[in-house]
Order: C-alpha cells, then sequence, then structure tokens
C-alpha cells in the first residue's frame, strides 16, 4: 500500500473510482480504487485503494458524508485532493448530483476534476432503454425469466425437464452431480447483470426443444401453459435467434469496457466497430436466414412443426429493423456525447494528424487547446492558452513525426493512449520544452471511464466477508483486499520478496522469542546430547506453550524416602508393594520407563 502510494505522489495526478455498496453484516461501505501512471511500468496502472464504513459517525449516507469520508481517508493516505484529475461513478444521483452530488462537492474544493459516467453502466442504460421501447423484446426477456423461474423453484418441474431433455439426446444420467450439470443450462437473466442476458438467451436457443416439450407435459399447469402458448411460436423463436445474433456484440463491447485500464481514448474505435457490427447483421439478415433453415425438413427445429410463413418474416425483419435501429441511438444518446474536456484529449492521436502541406495542420488543435486550458489551468486564462498554443504549435511536429512508428496493430492500447504514453515517458526531456502539455498528457491517462474495478471489489469483498465471517473489521478486510487485488502473483519473485519484508516488518515490531531450527536428528544427535547439560533450550508442550526442559536427577531411593515421609505425614501406616486393589503385580526391581512415569506423575 505504501509502494503505491508513493508511486502515485511520484506521478503527479490521479483519478479515483468509487461505488458503494451493503456488505453481509448490513454496513454501507464505500469502495475505492485508483488509477494512475507508473512511471516505473511505463504504464496506466490500477489497484485498490480502501474499505471504508460510511456510517459510522454518521446517520445517513448522502453526498455530505461520502464526502467527509473520502477526504478523511485521502488524508490519511497522504494523497492531496488537488492531484484528483478524474473522477468515475456508477451514475446514482448521490454520486453526480448536479448541485449536491459527490463530484459537485468535490469539484468545489478542485475544479479541474472531470466526473464521469462509469460507460459500462451507461451501455447497460442504453440497452434497457432499447428492451422498453419495444414491447416484444421486452415481452421477450419477460418470458426468459419466468421460464428460469418455472423450473428452478419446482423440483417437479424440474424433473420433467431433465427426464425430456435426457430422453432426446438419448442420455443415461445415473448420478446427481450429472442430472445438475445438464439441468444448470438454464440461465438466470437479470438486469443488474451486465452479461446474464446474453447466457439465458443462449441457454434457451441450445435447448428450445426440450423446453417447449417439458412445458407441453406440464399443461395442466396455468403457467406453463401460458409460457407453451406464447413460446411455441415463429416470431418468439425468431426473437431468440435475433437476440443470439445482436447479444454477443454488445457483450463484446462490455467487455472491452472491463478492461483493466481503459480511458477515453478507447472509446470512440470501440463504438464505431460495435454499430458497424449491428448493421452487419441488419443488412444480411443472417438470424432470419438461420430461422429458416432450423425449421425447414431435417433441421435442428423441425421437431416443433412449425413454418416461417412470409407473414412470419415480414414480422421478423421489422422486429430486427426497430430493434438494432433503436440499440445504435440509444447507444448514441448514452455514449456518443462526450464533455468537450475528453473530446478535446483527442489532439494526441497521430493518426488524426494532417499532413504538413495540408492546410488545416497550421491550426489543428488550437480550439481543443483551448478547452484544455480553461479547464486544467482555470486560474490562469488567456495567458494559458497562449502559452499552451505556443507549445501546441511545436508539439504537433513532433506527433507527426511519430505518425510512422504507430504500430499497425495495438491489441491493448491506441494510438491517442500510444501516444500520451510516449509523451509522459519522454517527460526528462519534453519536460523542459512542452512543460504544460506532458502534464494534459498524463491527466489524459489517469482519467478513468468506466467503475468496473470497484464492481470486482464489491465481489470481493462478498467473497471474503461470508455469513460465517460477517464480524470481520474493516482494518482487515481492507488488507485482505490488498493482498487479494493488489498482491502479487502466488510464488513469483515480487510475492518472495513480499513475504520476506512482511516477516522482517513483523519482527521488528517487538522483541520475539525465537525457537531452535530443527536438523535432521540423526547427523545432529551428538551435538543435541553435547550441549543439553549446558544450555537449556525451549520445547513445546502438549498444552501449546513454550516450557523449559528441566533434567531428571531423581533417584528411586529418593522417591521411596519421599513416599514413606508422606506415609508417615497422612497416618498410613507403612507401605506395602501388595497392598494394591490391581491384580497386577509389581516386580522387585523398577524399569526406567517405570521410573519415568512416576517422575511424571
Amino acid at each position: 500500500m505504501q509502494s503505491m502510494v508513493e508511486i502515485v505522489n511520484k506521478a503527479g495526478c490521479y483519478g479515483l473510482l468509487v461505488d458503494d455498496m451493503t456488505d453481509i453484516a448490513v454496513l454501507e461501505q464505500m469502495v475505492g480504487f485508483i488509477q494512475f501512471f507508473n512511471h516505473d511500468t511505463g504504464r496506466v496502472q490500477t489497484g485498490f485503494l480502501f474499505m471504508e464504513n460510511l456510517l459510522e459517525d454518521s446517520d445517513s449516507a448522502d453526498s455530505q458524508t461520502l464526502f467527509d469520508v473520502l477526504c478523511k481517508t485521502l488524508a490519511e493516505l497522504k494523497l492531496s485532493l488537488q492531484d484528483m484529475k478524474g473522477f468515475v461513478s456508477d451514475g446514482a444521483s448521490v454520486m453526480v448530483g448536479k448541485n449536491n452530488g459527490l463530484a459537485a462537492r468535490l469539484k468545489r474544493v478542485n475544479a479541474t476534476i472531470v466526473s464521469v459516467h462509469c460507460i459500462c453502466h451507461r451501455l447497460a442504460l442504453a440497452c434497457t432503454d432499447t428492451n422498453a421501447s419495444l414491447n416484444y423484446i421486452n415481452n421477450v426477456e419477460t418470458m426468459v425469466t419466468q421460464l428460469w423461474k418455472l423450473f428452478e423453484y419446482s423440483p417437479k418441474k424440474m424433473a420433467v425437464y431433465l427426464k425430456t431433455q435426457t430422453e432426446m439426446k438419448k442420455i443415461k444420467l445415473t448420478s446427481q452431480t450429472s442430472r445438475k450439470t445438464v439441468a444448470k443450462k438454464l440461465k438466470k437473466a437479470c438486469k443488474t447483470r451486465w452479461l446474464s442476458f446474453e447466457s439465458a438467451v443462449n441457454s434457451i436457443y441450445d435447448e428450445i426443444v426440450p423446453v417447449l416439450r417439458a412445458l407441453e407435459e406440464l399443461q395442466s399447469d396455468a403457467v406453463s401453459f401460458g409460457l407453451f402458448k406464447k413460446m411455441r411460436t415463429v416470431k418468439f423463436i425468431g426473437a431468440i435467434y435475433i437476440l443470439r445474433e445482436v447479444l454477443p456484440v454488445l457483450a463484446q463491447l462490455s467487455k472491452a469496457f472491463q478492461r483493466d485500464t481503459i480511458n477515453y481514448a478507447h472509446l470512440e474505435p470501440l463504438i464505431k466497430y460495435t454499430k458497424d457490427k449491428l448493421s452487419d447483421i441488419l443488412d444480411n439478415g443472417s438470424p432470419i436466414e438461420q430461422l429458416k433453415i432450423g425449421l425447414s425438413d431435417g433441421g435442428r427445429l423441425s421437431s416443433l412443426d412449425l413454418n416461417c410463413t412470409d407473414h412470419d418474416e415480414s414480422q421478423l425483419k421489422s422486429l430486427m429493423t426497430k430493434y438494432i435501429t433503436s440499440l445504435k441511438e440509444n447507444i448514441d444518446n448514452r455514449l456518443g456525447q462526450s464533455a468537450p474536456i475528453l473530446s478535446a484529449f483527442s489532439i494526441f492521436d497521430p493518426t488524426a494528424m494532417p499532413t504538413q502541406d495540408s492546410p488545416e495542420f497550421k491550426t489543428y488543435g488550437e480550439t481543443a487547446i483551448c478547452v484544455l486550458a480553461a479547464h486544467v489551468f482555470p486560474s490562469e486564462g488567456a495567458t494559458m492558452c497562449d502559452k499552451l498554443i505556443a507549445e501546441w504549435g511545436k508539439m504537433k511536429y513532433d506527433i507527426l513525426s511519430w505518425k510512422k512508428d504507430v504500430p499497425a496493430v495495438l491489441p491493448h492500447t491506441t494510438p491517442t493512449e500510444w501516444c500520451a504514453s510516449r509523451v509522459v515517458r519522454m517527460k526528462s526531456s519534453f519536460g523542459y520544452v512542452y512543460p504544460e502539455l506532458v502534464q494534459i498528457a498524463q491527466i489524459l491517462l489517469s482519467i478513468p471511464v468506466s467503475n468496473a474495478w470497484p464492481e470486482r471489489g464489491v465481489s470481493k469483498v462478498r467473497l471474503l466477508k461470508t455469513r460465517l465471517r460477517s464480524q470481520l473489521k474493516n482494518d482487515v478486510m481492507n488488507a485482505l483486499l490488498h493482498i487479494t487485488l493488489n498482491g502479487p502473483e502466488l510464488h513469483s519473485p515480487d510475492c518472495d520478496s513480499l513475504i520476506h519484508e512482511a516477516v522482517r516488518q513483523w519482527l521488528a515490531l517487538k522483541k520475539r522469542r525465537k525457537l531452535p531450527k530443527t536438523g535432521d536428528a540423526s547427523s545432529n544427535s551428538a551435538s543435541t546430547e553435547a550441549s543439553a547439560n549446558t544450555e537449556s533450550h525451549t520445547e513445546m508442550a502438549d498444552a501449546s506453550v513454550q516450557t523449559e526442559q528441566i533434567p531428571i536427577t531423581i533417584t528411586l531411593d529418593e522417591i521411596q524416602a519421599e513416599v514413606q515421609t508422606a506415609l508417615k505425614l497422612l497416618d498410613l501406616g507403612e507401605f506395602d508393594d501388595y497392598d494394591s486393589d490391581s491384580d497386577t503385580e509389581y516386580s522387585d526391581t523398577m524399569s526406567p520407563f517405570d521410573l519415568n512415569i512416576l517422575c511424571d506423575t
């Protein structure tokens, strides 16, 4: 933790990713992550920062409480609020409220903070808006959820579905594990989980025939009969085919948004690619063609005895056109419009730079430079704008020369991020020529746009703090989350050095008793016997405490004398070997084993 804070302070700016949750102990917690440019590795890095109880000193988790807890935590971590340049949240009103949201309160202290509504949440809202605008797609989503509940909450109906499925596949399942494996193919669709609807649709697509046969056998049940009547239609099955083609494209975009380190430079190409893929599906009409093949003789759906008429095909084409068109519009509405400050960062894209002999080259980027100057240096005014334009007039020649150096394939970055990273890495030389633009490039790399990391943090909290471990305090939880989320890979050199450092610090806290090192008994027996008489050593007793070993120096005559003395004091008469009630007779002489027993007692 301390090393990460030192790297952040060395970077000079950072972005904060925040989410709130309620844990298993019904405590409202704030989970925070930090994004920054690591000069040592030359890459953008995101790491877990803190988890704090919001209601420990407050009665309500309002924006003022969030602000107070956040400022207190940053002060304890020795992170300056003035160095925060980006803030991303899930878009809740308590986070992004225009007047009194957490972002608004932060901007009153630091006006240069860029507040971003998480792109993953915005994509989910775009999909929700599309489903809500089309009644039939919304009905399909409802039926998918009802179907899962029908089988999940009824062992009898699940048994019928499983029997139908195994008979159709001609599979004989004897173990309970095998039955559960087959039954799990129906997935739950949840609106609050970004990718769950895709898996639910795929499961119905794969098992549509067994599902309809099971519903047909359960027609005595009203819900089963209603689902059977609605699902055994060409329109419903065609909608499943359409969703099966469209949802993987959206899931691919969502997974890209959930990447470890993603910034604004990635958004435009990803969105453009997604819209082109959706247009391709609409142009070639592949879902409807696949449906017609499946319903034909010998197809995977031929046993349903359904025919795709011209009217059905026309309905499905209309539904697909409306769905994809509405989806593209909602993506533009939710993701296409961005803050002017984020759009201005696109000047760092070498591939968009016009050639030197182009008429636009002379004034290229000057409008964006003024936007950046007004936001990053609000107190400097026109003076800083002129200074940045002068720096930009020279830097764009360098960026133009880098155009030929941009790799043809950038698997985990974009040309904009590649250029900004190069500018920051060359800070030692560029810092004298372009001091302000180097700072702006670093801000570009530190502004987060996705809240996926806090969502991962929330999942880890629920894995660590379970019903049986619900009393874990936040100091322990913070340590466990740092190990889980920020720790190195197991058995790696970094992991070994971290463990050695942790042990060193633990030993340095106070003087601790050290146990002797244990070695080979056969090779060390002589040295052990030689040292036994000169120095004592500690050993672990049965009661799990450290005790000093006492050498046995008492003889048999001394023991017998002590016994006789005790008998006289207790007035029990003389000691007789045959007075024992036991049937066992004692021998005239005692073995060393018997002597040890007496000494122990």
